[in-house]
C-alpha cells in the first residue's frame, strides 16, 4: 500500500474517531460535556481540514507537507502509534492509569532514566486528576474493566 493511501486511510479513520468522541461527549452531562466537546469538535474540524488534502491538490501541501518523497518515516508511524497506544490505553485502563503509564513508559524507553519517568508519571497522573477530575469536575474515562471491579 503506497503512503498517500496510508494517509487517506488515516485521515479517515482521525475523521470517524473524532465524529464518534463529539457524539459520546455530547451524551456527557452538561457540567462535564464542555471540555470534551471542545476538545472533540476542533479535532474534528482538523481531521476534516487534513482529510480535504486527499480530495483538493491546492490543499495537498498545506495539510501533508510539501516533500517529494511517498515514504512515510519511521518516526511518524512511531509517534502515531504511541498517540494510538495512549487513546487504547485510555479506553482499557482507564485515564488515570494510562497517564501514569504512557509517561513512565515514554521516558523509560525513550532512553531517559526510569527515575526521572516515574516521577514524572506521577506527577501528571495528580495534575491530570487534579484539574480534570477535581477542579474542572470531569468524569474521566474508567476504562472498560471498570464495571468488573468491586466498588
Amino acid at each position: 500500500m503506497n503512503s498517500r493511501r496510508i494517509e487517506l486511510l488515516i485521515d479517515i479513520v482521525w475523521v470517524v474517531f473524532a465524529g464518534g468522541y463529539c457524539a459520546v461527549a455530547a451524551g456527557y452531562p452538561p457540567g462535564g460535556r464542555f471540555v470534551p466537546l471542545t476538545i472533540g469538535l476542533v479535532a474534528l474540524a482538523l481531521g476534516l481540514v487534513q482529510f480535504s488534502g486527499n480530495l483538493i491538490a491546492v490543499m495537498r501541501p498545506l495539510t501533508h507537507g510539501d516533500r517529494d518523497s511517498e515514504i512515510i518515516t519511521r518516526s511518524e508511524v512511531v509517534s502515531a502509534a504511541w498517540a494510538a497506544g495512549f487513546l487504547v490505553a485510555i479506553f482499557v485502563i482507564g485515564a488515570i492509569p494510562a497517564v501514569f503509564l504512557y509517561f513512565l513508559l515514554y521516558f523509560g524507553l525513550h532512553g531517559r532514566r526510569w527515575l526521572l519517568g516515574f516521577v514524572s508519571a506521577i506527577v501528571m497522573t495528580l495534575i491530570t486528576w487534579g484539574v480534570f477530575g477535581q477542579m474542572i469536575g470531569i468524569n474521566l474515562p474508567a476504562g472498560v474493566f471498570a464495571g468488573l471491579l468491586p466498588s
